[in-house]
């Protein structure tokens, strides 16, 4: 086949090829109304064509598809990347070194490869792509991997952009199209052999698919659902441990506030855009971001990550078990649990902004169900004045402990028996979950007892030191007396001489 023969079947195949992507390049959903790259024209192709030369001579399968690529669709020629001299017929010339041909790049020179260009304000002005992403990619965990570490098992640009047939992100065909971005990861995060080397599991895919967000993307074609990239990032993807990461513990909570904090996003779903504002008020927000309790659950604890889904009503308490076992064991033996439409934790401790739990709760819970006056509600009242007064029990005894620290005395015993009538409340609190008002009555017996043991050794505390004061009074007498008596000898003595 003569070169212009063969230049003219790519032409006319890529006008089909370029047709059929103009056509495919349309909105994913009634809510995507952001245009792509028009396919180039006829005239156009033939120009690039002629611009690729002889590359295109024996590369007939690289060209065409390349002409279909968001690259070829903006004029770039094979040795604006690979080098080389289009315009030599002879290989030995048109692929010589010597004219800064340098081929397939290996693996971990890609990421370079691509930054000549795409790390350019200038070349990518015209196209309004930030300079930043080699940047970004570097410090990320894929680039240290590759670039640092020389693994070059993770990824590169081309794993997830492609490579002569990169398209534009916003193209439906392209691996970087929202709706393609999780298979995408899938091709190296759902291969166990890729994987096992890093000891991250392969089946975070198959959870996605299977939540909320997933099923959105994948059955409704909703766009505005999450993908791998809303909570990982793209180029910048770093390792959850690194406190930079996105999904790191302390930042989980921010990153799905980006969409969870959006009125118009969440209305579209029935969602509550005042989750992550509420969770910040409650006790698990306060406990991780003021208190610095790193153990405090964040959204993901309740919700999982990839496998995201709002908990049902039948396991509400199993979701706060897995913290709260003790409170769950109880809560199982209660009246509650078999109650229909029980919703379990959250009917009395709310969701997302819990409040300190507090024997208030038997009032101000218990009235939403059971009406005032009601023996259901007259029980919580119950149990909260045994509550509060054993509270209080054990508050006075830890006053009057203090107070008796100024005295001098070992207190050690005293400690103990305080320290075991504030078990004794961090035990009842769980077991309260049974609404069992003989609980918080023997909590009470028992603070009772603490305070009379505490109380009654403070006594013999203050006795001592008033016995040591008479002791150490009647020793001072007797010694001003013998003194006194020594004076009067004394002066006898001096009359006497």
């Amino acid at each position: 086949m003569t070169p212009l023969v063969r230049n003219t079947t790519l032409m006319l195949s890529l006008a089909l090829a370029t047709a059929a992507g103009a056509a495919a390049q349309t909105p994913a959903t009634p809510a995507s109304t952001t245009t792509v790259s028009a396919a180039p024209t006829a005239v156009a192709t033939a120009e690039l064509v002629t611009k690729l030369g002889s590359c295109a001579e024996c590369h007939e399968k690289e060209t065409s598809t390349f002409l279909g690529s968001i690259h070829g669709m903006k004029g770039v020629a094979c040795h604006d990347c690979h080098g080389g001299d289009p315009n030599e017929i002879v290989q030995e010339d048109s692929m010589s070194p010597s004219k800064g041909y340098v081929g397939r790049p290996g693996r971990a020179d890609i990421p370079a490869f691509c930054a000549k260009c795409h790390a350019d304000k200038k070349k990518m002005a015209p196209s309004g792509l930030p300079t930043n992403q080699y940047e970004q990619y570097r410090a990320s965990f894929h680039g240290k991997k590759v670039l640092v570490e020389g693994d070059t098992t993770a990824a590169v640009c081309t794993d997830c952009h492609g490579t002569h047939d990169v398209l534009s992100s916003k193209d439906p065909r392209a691996r970087t199209h929202r709706a393609n971005v999780p298979a995408t990861c899938d091709r190296c995060h759902g291969d166990d052999l890729k994987m096992n080397v890093y000891a991250i599991p392969t089946d975070q895919h198959k959870k996605w698919k299977t939540s909320f967000h997933g099923k959105a993307v994948t059955e409704k074609k909703d766009l505005t659902a999450a993908v791998c990239i809303d909570c990982h990032g793209k180029h910048d993807i770093a390792n959850p441990e690194d406190p930079h990461s996105r999904v790191h513990h302390a930042n989980v909570v921010k990153t799905c506030s980006r969409c969870h904090a959006d009125e118009a996003l969440m209305e579209r779903h029935n969602l509550s855009a005042r989750a992550p504002a509420d969770y910040l008020e409650g006790v698990h927000g306060i406990a991780l971001f003021k208190k610095g309790n790193t153990a405090a659950p964040v959204c993901v604890t309740c919700h999982g990550s990839h496998g995201a889904l709002p908990p049902g009503v039948k396991n509400v308490a199993m979701v706060c078990g897995r913290c709260h076992t003790r409170s769950e064991e109880f809560y199982n033996r209660s009246m509650h649990r078999t109650v229909k439409g029980f919703r379990g934790c959250i009917e009395c401790h709310g969701n997302h902004r819990i409040a300190q739990p507090g024997s208030t709760l038997f009032v101000s819970s218990c009235i939403r169900c059971h009406p005032d006056g009601s023996p259901a509600n007259q029980a919580g009242k119950e149990i909260r004045e045994s509550f509060d007064k054993a509270s209080e029990n054990l508050d006075l005894a830890a006053r009057e402990l203090e107070a008796a620290r100024g005295y001098g005395f070992a207190l050690t015993k005293l400690e103990e028996a305080l320290k075991e009538g504030n078990q004794a409340k961090i035990e009842v609190v769980p077991a309260l979950h049974t609404l069992d008002k003989r609980e918080a009555e023997h909590f009470r017996t028992k603070s009772q007892e603490t305070l009379e043991r505490v109380r009654h050794g403070v006594q013999e505390i203050i006795f001592r030191v008033r016995l040591r004061s008479v002791s150490l009074g009647v020793v001072l007498l007797a010694f001003l007396g013998a003194i006194l008596l020594f004076r009067l000898r004394l002066e006898r003595l001096e009359r006497s001489e």
